[in-house]
C-alpha cells in the first residue's frame, strides 16, 4: 500500500484480472475490507508500426563516423576524422507503438470480461515495456527509445 494509502501494489504474478476483490486491511486492532478490480493487460499484446517497410532514401547518405582516436599526423586527418570515415545508405525511420486492453474477470456465474474504458479501447503502454522490446535481426533494423524503429539494410525482421 502507498504512504498516502491511495494505491495497492501488486507484485505481477497475477495471473489474471477480477472485479470486486477484496482486500482486508489490519492495523493494530484496525481492521476493513476494500472491494477492488485488479486489471491486467489482454494478451498478446498489439505492435503497431506506422510504416512496416522502411526503405532505403535515394540519393541520402550519412558519414559513418568512428570513435577511435589514431595519433594525427597531419592536419588533413583531423578534417576527415571531423567528416567521418565514409558514408552509408540512409533508410526511412517509422514509429512504434504497443497497445493493449485491460481486463477484468466479472464476479459470478457465467464470467464474462469487463473492459477498462470500454471493449473498443486500447491503451498505449509503450513507454511501460520498452525496455523489454527488440529487434530479432539488429543489423536489419534498430530500436531507438524503444519507439522508433530505423531501417539499417536491406531484409526482413520482426520486434518482439
Amino acid at each position: 500500500v502507498s504512504d498516502r494509502c491511495d494505491y495497492v501494489f501488486v507484485n505481477g504474478k497475477e495471473m489474471k484480472g477480477k472485479v470486486n476483490v477484496v482486500v482486508n486491511f489490519t492495523y493494530q486492532h484496525l481492521n476493513s475490507p476494500l472491494e477492488m478490480t485488479v486489471w491486467v493487460p489482454r494478451l498478446p499484446l498489439q505492435i503497431e508500426v506506422s510504416d512496416a517497410e522502411l526503405n532505403q532514401i535515394k540519393g541520402w547518405r550519412v558519414p559513418i563516423i568512428t570513435n577511435k582516436r589514431p595519433a594525427r599526423d597531419s592536419e588533413e586527418e583531423e578534417d576527415d576524422e571531423r567528416r567521418g570515415r565514409g558514408c552509408t545508405l540512409q533508410y526511412q525511420h517509422a514509429m512504434v507503438r504497443v497497445l493493449t486492453q485491460f481486463v477484468a474477470e466479472a464476479a459470478g456465474p457465467g464470467a464474462h470480461l469487463a473492459h477498462l474504458l470500454g471493449s473498443d479501447w486500447q491503451v498505449d503502454i509503450t513507454e511501460l515495456i520498452n525496455d523489454f522490446m527488440q529487434v530479432e535481426e539488429p543489423r536489419i533494423a534498430k530500436l531507438q527509445g524503444g519507439q522508433i524503429l530505423i531501417g539499417q539494410e536491406l531484409g526482413m525482421t520482426t520486434i518482439q
